[in-house]
């Protein structure tokens, strides 16, 4: 007897639980437009320099004034290093930062805009572009399932020993 309440009680705690993986659902991908919405075409430039202990990203975009943008300094091995928050006021954006020491080997300059993560988009901004900022197009515009976003890189350069 306790063998088979103990198998039944086994089966049902598998059935609930798969039950429940079943009923979870994948979140609906974003949509590019279909046609008839406004589309934007946004493109720029991304430099990193280095002079004495600073270093500072430059470069130049067509994001609409008013966008939130995130200037930032990565290494080779994806750890961010240095980073800014910035609101597009002119087509030209910069950033410096003090070099660390512990910056070590190879390092990049990056613009990254996306409709959350760097903080929340003017109403203008996301009206423009869309919630997910569906209606971006370019060479540096990168879709995911969620959301869409805009990323320069610069080249590399060079730090430490």
């Amino acid at each position: 007897m306790k063998k088979v309440t103990r198998s039944l009680a086994i089966a049902l705690i598998l059935m609930i639980a798969m039950s429940l993986i079943g009923c979870k659902q994948a979140p609906k991908p974003i949509k590019k437009p279909a046609g008839g919405e406004v589309t934007h075409a946004i493109n720029g430039s991304c430099t990193l320099t280095i002079e004495g202990d600073t270093a500072t990203v430059s470069g130049e975009t067509n994001l609409m004034q008013g966008t939130v943008i995130k200037v930032s300094i990565f290494s080779a091995s994806g750890k961010e290093l240095a980073s800014e928050i910035q609101e597009v006021t002119e087509e030209a954006y910069t950033a410096s930062f003090a070099v660390d020491p512990a910056w070590n080997g190879e390092i990049y300059g990056f613009l990254s805009c996306t409709p959350s993560s760097n903080g929340s988009q003017p109403k203008e901004v996301k009206e423009a572009y869309g919630k997910n900022f569906a209606n971006l197009e370019g060479e540096n515009v990168i879709w995911n399932a969620k959301e869409v976003m805009f990323v320069l890189m610069s080249e590399s350069l060079t730090v430490g020993a």
